[in-house]
């Protein structure tokens, strides 16, 4: 029988001093905060460190899940002190129907770890 793999909890530390391969292709200013949801259990389904030349104003999450995964990461950004603007449900318009629902976190500014 296969060994499974023990699941990261989400209050250990997050990464090393470089940064993992799997997250360099992401805004350097949402890095960090993608990283410590993922490892949390969080599935993310876009992101945007927000600005100037972004798609979004604000630095966003979007992830999917079900209830309680918004519950989930609220208290995994609460944890590590995010500073959260609003966390909520989203339905997309595809070819004139809704399609989700999914949840999106925007957040005022980034964490002084996300620069750098």
């Amino acid at each position: 029988m296969k060994k499974r793999k023990p699941r990261r909890k989400y209050l250990q530390p997050v990464g090393s001093k470089a940064c993992p391969p799997e997250y360099l292709h992401m805004d350097a200013g949402i890095r960090k905060t993608v990283q410590i949801l993922v490892e949390g259990g969080i599935e993310t389904l876009q992101s945007c460190q927000g600005g100037p030349g972004h798609c979004y104003p604000e630095p966003i999450v979007e992830f999917g899940g079900g209830y309680a995964a918004g519950y989930l990461a609220l208290s995994i950004a609460i944890t590590h002190g995010f500073r959260i603007d609003e966390l909520r449900r989203v339905w997309s318009m595809q070819d004139g129907e809704p399609v989700g629902p999914h949840w999106a976190m925007t957040f005022r500014g980034l964490p002084v770890s996300d620069h750098g």
